[in-house]
């Protein structure tokens, strides 16, 4: 057997699963049956799990994982501090929606197996997970985690989770909820399009209380280089966006792009569809985290910040805005100062 030894998650969260699994009398030597993982690889927090190990792991506890509320009660046990650098880069962010970009930047440094992609429905970010490899049975354990875990994190960080609008599951309602209900309350709904957290973007605003430019500045930095570390094949989607944020307002075609990428168009139009993403969606959501980001971060005008992003007509930057979140971004801007 061919042997892929690309990270897929960090060993905390294995870590993580086997306090778990003590707790509800599973056995562990048989979590971690002929995976090559000991005492000392637990310890050391930089250590990460591979696909080869991943795939043994999940054949071992396939008994465990598939227990209705395996997944809930593993989301449970994730709070921020869980997430090692990642956690530490949400923490020094200035406000929460700022921490909440950090850590869909950065996911990619503590697991591989999902995405967190962002959705704007009238005043509300809609944080959306990803499965990015197929689990089968496990799926849902995975969807549960993640979902779980981001509702704690919500709860015992922002202390919003009253706040929060609606959680989306898009497996089918399961006979007994009663754990569902008991975490989530009764904004949970089932057979949904997609997994996410609908979350009202005013507490999201707010400053943070842990907020340090300092340290999100030297945090963001070592994420930067990690990423780069981890990643020698980075993603063409971030890539794109690195070049298209020099200059948004003449934003390369998708063929002039292509050329100073060195790929054909075709390629560049396929690699990008792997990834889940076309060449427009990338500019667009480039264009939506900066207008964010320089909204809540500078002073600038709202006029200098549509240019910035590349409206040469402040009121397409407007009505685009609007498009994104739901609100002007003056509107934006003053509720994110309050």
């Amino acid at each position: 057997m061919i042997k892929d030894e690309r990270p897929a998650l960090s060993g905390e969260y294995l870590n993580i699963f086997l306090r778990l699994a003590n707790e509800q009398g599973w056995d562990r030597t048989i979590v971690l049956h002929d995976t090559g993982i000991d005492e000392h690889f637990l310890q050391n927090h930089k250590n990460y799990v591979s696909f080869t190990q991943l795939e043994k792991i999940i054949s071992n506890s396939h008994h465990y994982m598939t227990q209705p509320a395996a997944g809930l009660y593993m989301g449970q046990k994730l709070e921020l501090s869980s997430h090692g650098i990642l956690g530490m880069a949400a923490m020094g962010a200035s406000t929460y929606l700022e921490a909440a970009i950090l850590f869909r930047r950065f996911l990619k440094l503590r697991t591989q197996l999902v995405k967190i992609s962002f959705g704007f429905e009238r005043f509300c970010l809609v944080m959306k997970f990803e499965l990015l490899h197929d689990f089968g049975e496990v799926n849902r354990f995975v969807i549960d985690s993640c979902l779980s875990g981001a509702f704690n994190v919500l709860k015992g960080y922002l202390g919003i989770a009253s706040d929060i609008e609606e959680v989306r599951i898009s497996y089918s309602q399961p006979s007994d909820i009663d754990i569902h209900r008991k975490i989530f309350g009764d904004i949970v709904r089932f057979a949904a399009q997609d997994n996410a957290i609908k979350v009202p973007l005013k507490p999201l605003l707010l400053a943070t209380f842990s907020g340090s430019k300092p340290l999100q500045s030297i945090v963001t930095k070592e994420c930067e280089n990690l990423l780069s570390e981890q990643d020698e094949e980075i993603s063409l989607a971030r890539k794109i966006s690195a070049l298209l944020r020099q200059d948004l307002l003449n934003a390369p075609s998708q063929e002039k792009m292509a050329e100073l990428l060195l790929l054909s168009t075709r390629t560049l139009r396929r690699r990008l569809q792997d990834e889940g993403t076309t060449y427009h969606e990338v500019i667009d959501v480039t264009k939506q985290e900066l207008a964010i980001d320089l909204l809540c971060s500078t002073t600038l005008s709202i006029e200098e910040i549509a240019r910035s992003v590349g409206y040469t007509e402040t009121t397409n930057f407007n009505r685009a805005f609007k498009r994104w979140t739901g609100q002007s971004p003056s509107y934006f801007r003053t509720q994110s100062a309050l």
